[in-house]
C-alpha cells in the first residue's frame, strides 16, 4: 500500500489517494451539510474525475450529478428537517470505472410516504406543480 499525491490540483489532503491492489481511494472529503460547502465539493469530484481520466464533458456531467445530490441532501434532508450534519464523499477508482459515495445523516427520504400524483393522465399544462 502506498499513499500518492495529486498533482493536478493545489496540495490539500482531500486529493491524497491510497493505493491498494489495483485499486486507488482518493481520502474522503467531509463537509458541513451547507450550500457553501458545493464549492469544496465540486473540486473534489473534478479531481476525481482527472485522476479516472475522464473527458471534460463526462466530468461536468458527473460533477453536476454529485452537485444535484449533495443540493437535495442539503435542502431536503437537513434544512427541511431543521437540522444540522456533514456530508462525506468517497472516490475510488479501479482500471474500470470511478465510484463516488455520498453519505450523510440527514432526513432519509421516502417516495413511498408521499401519495402519487392524482393527475399522471392530464395534459402538461392541465398538471398542478409541483410543491
Amino acid at each position: 500500500m502506498a499513499i500518492e499525491s495529486a498533482t493536478a490540483y493545489p496540495p490539500d489532503p482531500c486529493y491524497a489517494r491510497l493505493v491498494k491492489n489495483d485499486e486507488a481511494t482518493m481520502e474522503s472529503l467531509t463537509v458541513p451539510g451547507r450550500l457553501d460547502s458545493l464549492e469544496r465539493i465540486g473540486k473534489y469530484v473534478m479531481a476525481a474525475a482527472a485522476e479516472a481520466g475522464l473527458e471534460k464533458a463526462a466530468a461536468y456531467r458527473l460533477r453536476l450529478a454529485i452537485d444535484e445530490i449533495v443540493t437535495n441532501v442539503i435542502l431536503y434532508g437537513y434544512d427541511a428537517g431543521s437540522r444540522e450534519g456533514d456530508v462525506e464523499l468517497r472516490a475510488t477508482l479501479d482500471d474500470q470505472s470511478l465510484t463516488i459515495c455520498v453519505e450523510d445523516s440527514a432526513i432519509a427520504f421516502d417516495p413511498r410516504q408521499k401519495a402519487p400524483p392524482i393527475d399522471l393522465d392530464a395534459a402538461l399544462e392541465d398538471r398542478q406543480m409541483a410543491a
